[in-house]
This record gives structure tokens, sequence and C-alpha cells, in this order.
């Protein structure tokens, strides 16, 4: 669906990573949030269909390019949200994490009313001997209720059988990819995989280890075949999520300058090979 390649400019110019975009393939079995990743980066892409990383990145500094970008972003992130909720009942139950919330939520809201009326002096200080156990009380609801607010959902969650089973087998796959003496003693059996290992290596965090692995295990010749190696080694995975934390900071700033309201997140940076 997306091609990753190198941009072979001049003999002056260093490799670009450049991404293209092949709109004759069959999109039908894609996910929404997919379509939508392909529809967004398109948008930027010369008339030839093509990305250039560096020229992105630049882009995304201009105001103009990087509202326009927010725009496609929060629309993506809302159907990747949707996406990675459906079924999930079926790995994980928050029913305790919700009403973990629920009593957070009121905490603060009790522990504020009463700090406020003891400071603002509608209830006098000493007025009654226990106000300052009181006043203390509050301060330490008001910690405690914030802190249950924050906390990780799977906290007062927890897996079903099948989610724990899921959660132990990435588990197990990240510890495998990032072990280089299992990823050479079970190493994949061709390039196509090692290139589906490094995109799961990205998201997961482990992307350097698997380049490492690659280089060591890969004969040259196969390893320049590697579409998805080439772009991370390249930098254009970095080029690719700096460029959406520019944008992201671009149009947010913008917005703060004119006195309007703007969209918080990034994507974070690093990794590799993630389309």
């Amino acid at each position: 669906m997306i091609i990753i390649l190198l941009n072979q400019k001049n003999e002056e110019e260093s490799n670009s990573p450049s991404i293209s975009f092949d709109d004759s393939l069959d999109k039908s079995n894609l996910e929404n949030s997919e379509k939508r990743a392909f529809d967004v980066l398109k948008v930027f892409a010369d008339n030839q269909n093509k990305l250039d990383l560096h020229k992105f990145e630049n882009d995304m500094k201009d105001e103009f390019h990087a509202k326009k970008f927010r725009e496609y972003f929060k629309t993506w992130s809302s159907d990747v949200e949707y996406e990675a909720n459906i079924g999930i009942e079926r790995l994980f139950i928050s029913k305790g994490y919700d009403l973990a919330i629920i009593v957070g939520i009121i905490g603060i809201v009790l522990s504020g009313l009463l700090l406020f009326l003891i400071l603002t002096d509608f209830i006098p200080f000493n007025f009654v001997a226990s106000l300052s156990n009181l006043f203390y009380a509050s301060i330490l609801l008001l910690i405690v209720s914030i802190i249950t607010v924050i906390l990780p959902n799977h906290i007062f969650g927890r897996w079903t059988i099948e989610g724990r089973e899921n959660e132990e087998k990435w588990n197990n796959f990240k510890k495998y990819l990032n072990d280089f003496s299992l990823i050479k003693e079970h190493p994949p059996s061709s390039i196509a995989i090692w290139n589906k290992y490094l995109v799961y290596a990205t998201a997961l965090g482990v992307a350097k280890s698997v380049q490492k692995a690659m280089e060591k295990l890969i004969p040259g010749e196969v390893l320049d075949s590697s579409d998805s190696y080439i772009f991370y080694s390249y930098g254009g995975t970095y080029l690719l999520f700096s460029s959406f934390d520019s944008g992201i900071s671009t149009a947010n700033s913008a917005d703060s300058s004119s006195g309007g309201g703007g969209f918080g997140g990034g994507s974070g940076g690093g990794g590799g090979g993630a389309f």
C-alpha cells in the first residue's frame, strides 16, 4: 500500500527518505485508521505521489500546513482509539477502574470544596477543635484522589484470561526481539518476515535491537532489498515521527499566540519502519 524508499538525489545531496503511495493497490481490507493514515500522509505528497520526509519536516514548521495536518491527525487518532476499543471487554475488565475514577473525582470535588470553605473563612479555622484535622484530612484526600485518577487502568481493572494470554505473548515476543541470542537461535525465515518484525519492534520500542540483528544475520545484498530496514537506517521513521511532533507543536503554538485552544498530543520519536 505504501512503498518505502530512498529518493536518490543529485550527487551533492544525501539520500532522502521518502514514502511513495500507490493508489492502484486494493485498500478494501484495511481498517479505517490505516486508510486514514494513507490519506493523511498523501495530502502532503507531491504530484508524483511521493512524500519527501525532509520537505515534510519543513512543512510542519509552517503554521498553515501544521494546522492542516493537526485536523487530519485528530480524525486519525479518533479512528485508532475507536478500533482499539472494539472488543476490549474480551481482553480487559475495566469495571473496577471505572469505579475508581468515579470515586477519585468525587474525592477531588469534596476535598476541594472543604479546602475552599476553610481557606475562605466560610468555616473559621478555629471554630471547632477538630477543624485543623479536617483541613489536613482534606489535603490528604485530595492527594489520594488525584493519584487514584491518574493511575494506569490495570491497577484497578484486570485482564481476562484471553487478555492475560495476549499480554504474555507480546511480552515474550518483545523479549525475543530484544535478545540477540534468541533471535539468532530462531531467526525469521525470510526478509519479508524480518520487515514485519522491524515494524512490530518499532511499536514495542526495540527497533534498534532488531536492526542490529538484521545487520549481523542477513547478507548485505539481501538486506539492501529491505525497504523497512533502509527506511529505518536512514532515519526515515525518526523524521516522520519528529515531523508529527513538530506539526502538532507548531499548530498549538499558533493557537496559543492568537488566544485559541489547541490539540495536545504527539507521536513519540525513534523507532523504524512503521509504514
